[in-house]
This record gives C-alpha cells, structure tokens and sequence, in this order.
C-alpha cells in the first residue's frame, strides 16, 4: 500500500478546502430558499408602519422581522420601499444608533442578497473597523455571506481580516464563516485557508472555522 507525503495530504486538504468552499456557498443558498418564508403583504405592512414609529429601538425589531423573510423574491407589492431602504443604510452609518438597531440593518441587507451588493463595500468597512461595536462587525459579516457570490469583490479583505493574528478572534472566526458561505468564488483563498490550519500558532477556533469554510 502507497504511503502518501507530507506533501500529499497538503494536497488532498487543499482540495478538500476548494470542495468545501463549493459545496458550502451552493448549499448555503438552497438552504436560504428552502428554510425563509415569503413576505405577506399584511406583514410587509405592519413591518412598514413599524419603520416610521419615532423610536429607534422599534425600527431594529422591524427589522429583525423583515431579515426573516425571503428578500430576494419580494413582488411588486411587497418590494421595500426607497425611503426604507435609505433609513437602513443611514442606521448602519451611525454611530449614534443603539448597536442592535445597528446590527439588524446589517442583517436585512445581507437577507436582501445581490440586491444589496452595492452596499458590500459598507458592510465591509465595518467589519474591518475595530472601533465598531462586536456585535455590529459579526451582523455585517454574517451579512457579506449571505449575500453569496455578490459580495466576492470583499472577499481578499474578509482573508486579511482572517489571516491576521490581531484581528479580534471572533471576528476572524465571522470572515472564516463569510468566507464559506460566498462559496466558489472564494475559492481561490483555499491556499491561504490551508496555511491557517497548518498553522499550531492559529487560535483553535480559527481553524475550525477556517476548516469548515
């Protein structure tokens, strides 16, 4: 029987890592679409009326509802309006919003997918961000890896964020699961991937996160 080389198991745990990344980011969206209900005309009404309530803290638990729903297949009737739209992304800009308020802005634009891409530059900047509040950062990764294949331009950021050994490490673990959950355009990461879990110095739960990626 052929005993591999060190190099051998490089090899095979490479392609492992490329199958992984595939495999998650295409179960990923089958998961999103089989487990999200559709938005309700009725529910989109009582989560609209809720988003022009005069306090912050209830718009935070509109939005929590609406990131629940199947945002990428709203009708005409149930599409989310401009203005809505624009207070989302002024809440995630703000500092001065309650960080749950925050977070759950980041969440309904991930929920939103491509339709949102054009705010995967923002997400970004947050989770890079080291002054923005934990909770924030790991809503707006969790965001970037529900959007898929459409935020795969923040994908060399999400592995700096993750191969750096000061990142906070829960914050490395969110970009690991982002990372995974892009799927194959992530791919190309799979080397550096592999160099993180080779590594003993790599905090363990990076590696398992990096691993399952």
């Amino acid at each position: 029987m052929r005993r591999w080389s060190g190099w051998g198991w490089l090899l095979l745990g490479l392609l492992t890592v490329v199958i992984m990344l595939w495999l998650g980011g295409s179960s990923s969206v089958a998961q999103k679409e089989d487990e999200q209900p559709q938005l309700e005309l009725w529910q989109h009404r009582g989560i609209m009326a809720a988003m022009t309530d005069p306090d912050p803290l209830v718009w935070g638990e509109a939005l929590d509802k609406l990131a629940e729903f199947n945002l990428e297949t709203l009708t005409d009737d149930t599409e989310i309006p401009k203005n809505v739209y624009q207070q989302m992304t002024e809440i995630l800009d703000a500092n001065g919003y309650r960080p749950a308020t925050r977070a759950a802005a980041a969440r309904t634009l991930g929920a939103m997918g491509e339709a949102a891409a054009a705010h995967a530059p923002q997400l970004m900047a947050l989770l890079a961000d080291p002054k923005t509040n934990f909770n924030v950062r790991t809503a707006a990764a969790s965001a970037l890896g529900a959007m898929g294949k459409a935020a795969a331009a923040q994908v060399p950021q999400l592995m700096a964020l993750l191969a750096d050994p000061k990142t906070n490490f829960n914050v490395r673990v969110e970009a690991a699961r982002a990372l995974g959950a892009i799927g194959e355009a992530a791919a190309a990461q799979a080397p550096q991937l592999m160099a993180l879990l080779a590594d003993p110095e790599t905090d363990r739960d990076v590696r398992t996160a990096a691993y399952r990626a």
